[in-house]
Parts: C-alpha cells; structure tokens; sequence
C-alpha cells in the first residue's frame, strides 16, 4: 500500500491501516527519538524511549494528526520532527528535566575515580581555610576563560548560569536559533569542564 493511500485511511480511522501505519514507521520513531535526546544530552532509560514512542502514536491517533501533514510524501520527515519534539516534551513537562548541558557547568565530574560536585569544590564555606589558595586559581581560571568568550557567548553562558535560563527563553531574549544557543552553551561548557578537571585534578 502506497503511503497516501495508509495515510487517508489511517485519517478516516481505519484500525488495520493504523497497524500497518505504526509497523512501517516504528523504527523511525525510535531513532528520531534517540537521535534527539543524545543531541541534546539527555540521560534517558529504555522505558524513557519506549514510552515517548507510545506517546508519539497515541498522540497521533487521539488528536489525528495526520490531518496536518500537507504533503504526505515527506512523512518520514515530519515523523521525525513530531517525534524529536514530543521526546523533549516528555523531559520538560513530565520529568521536568532539562538537558544537562543546560543545567550550571557546577555539576559532577570524576576527579580520582569519584563523582565530585564542583559547586562543593568552588562554596568556599563548606571548604576547609588550606584550601583558599586552591579555590581561588579555579575562580580565576572560571574569569579568564569567561573573558575570553565573545560579548554574545558571555551573555549566552551568563543567562544560562546565573539566571538559570533555557534554551528557548535565551533564543527568545537574544533572538537567535535554539540550535545555536544548544550549540554554543554545550561547546563553552566542554571547555571549562575540560579546564576545571585539570585544576582540580591534585585535590
């Protein structure tokens, strides 16, 4: 069967189509999904996967949204699009996650083998006084390598950490793509983890 012809009849409701409909485009679903969630440096389970997908075609089911695909032709690519979309849907609303590449640069790394928050490292009150001189190079490595950022990349870098703003908040404020806010957050943080490890590698 041609897709127009299962995609009108899965339109009209017609269950045998609807099957064949999730069996001929089910692997695409999954990997638009995973592609999606590994761009964006989601940390997702299986079920996580299995479950965006159930939704993706239940939500196409329910709300017909086959009805809004113009060119019928092209609906592997819609496909994926509706599926990466509903994928980062179902991190933001239901497990209120958002990419950890956009959450502080503070987060965890491996330092001698053992997770370490870098918040901890760099919260001069929970720090013993030998420390101050420890702390303070890495503060300074944070300034110098902050300063060496375009005036866009600072002010990208500063609204994600400081005001724990989100991809699409920054694109809005700053009129820019999300894709080159993701981009330049995930490249200035690789960076800094990259510098900090080295700093605190003698801890």
């Amino acid at each position: 069967m041609e897709d127009h012809e299962l995609i009108d009849r899965c339109i009209q409701k017609d269950a045998l189509a609807w099957n064949d409909f999730v069996k001929r485009y089910s692997s695409l679903v999954y990997w638009a999904i995973e592609n999606r969630l590994k761009k964006w440096d989601y940390l997702y389970h299986p079920q996580d996967i299995e479950e965006i997908h159930q939704n993706v075609f239940l939500s196409l089911w329910k709300k017909n949204k086959l009805e809004q695909l113009k060119d019928q032709e092209k609906v592997s690519g819609w496909l994926v699009i509706i599926s990466g979309n509903e994928a980062i849907d179902y991190f933001r609303y239901q497990k209120s996650q958002s990419p950890p590449n956009a959450i502080s640069i503070f987060e965890e790394i491996l330092v001698k083998d053992k997770a370490v928050a870098l918040i901890d490292i760099l919260s001069s009150e929970k720090q013993a006084p030998c420390r101050e001189k420890e702390l303070a190079e890495i503060e300074n490595f944070l300034e110098e390598e902050l300063n060496k950022l375009l005036p866009q990349e600072k002010i990208i870098i500063k609204l994600n950490i400081l005001y724990n703003k989100k991809y699409r908040e920054i694109a809005d404020m700053l009129n820019m793509p999300i894709g080159s806010v993701a981009t330049a957050l995930k490249n200035i943080k690789i960076k800094l983890r990259k510098g900090l490890k080295e700093k605190i590698k003698d801890f």
